[in-house]
């Protein structure tokens, strides 16, 4: 047995919610392991250390203690939009894909960047199909990911790509105004 962490944030533990857990065995192609290296398929046998129900969702991580994880609440995010049926204005609210991380995000404010993602430095109203923009966005609730993961966006039928820029950890930063 070996001692890890897994992701679980919710408002009502405020700050970084990292659950301890308890691995009870690990099986991959339904062997039983010891051990498994990054980036392996593997199934996990786990329990809370509390002894308390613990609900595990898509777009959860297991992680060790020693690398000291933090979730994210905001982020810059370069994105370019692929279709959209109208305009794109602040307080937009569409479904961030990312890995295995599936979330809703509001958009708080945008600048016009161009193609390889750099800012132009003026801020934008609004976005249309085909334009590229620096938005900074608030996640409904914690996520656990870095700067240069590729983002998808979607909302119906519409569609933009992209990747993250900077991540921010507080969920009260000055420049949310």
């Amino acid at each position: 047995p070996r001692d890890v962490m897994s992701t679980e944030d919710g408002e009502e533990k405020g700050g970084d919610a990292f659950e301890p857990v308890h691995i009870r065995s690990i099986q991959t192609h339904y062997i039983d392991r010891d051990m498994v290296a990054q980036g392996e398929i593997a199934a996990f046998a786990i329990r809370t250390r509390k002894g308390r129900k613990f609900k595990v969702d898509k777009g959860m991580y297991l992680v060790h203690p020693s690398m000291k994880p933090r979730t994210i609440h905001m982020a810059k995010v370069f994105i370019k939009i692929l279709h959209h049926q109208t305009t794109i204005r602040k307080g937009y609210s569409p479904h961030f894909h990312c890995g295995p991380t599936a979330i809703s995000v509001r958009f708080i404010s945008m600048e016009k960047a161009d193609k390889s993602g750099n800012s132009i430095g003026e801020p934008c109203e609004f976005i249309r199909t085909g334009s590229n923009a620096i938005v900074t966005v608030r996640f409904l609730k914690g996520v656990y990911l870095f700067p240069g993961d590729q983002i998808l966006m979607r909302e119906g039928d519409a569609k933009g790509s992209g990747w993250i820029k900077e991540v921010y950890h507080e969920k009260n930063t000055s420049m949310i105004r």
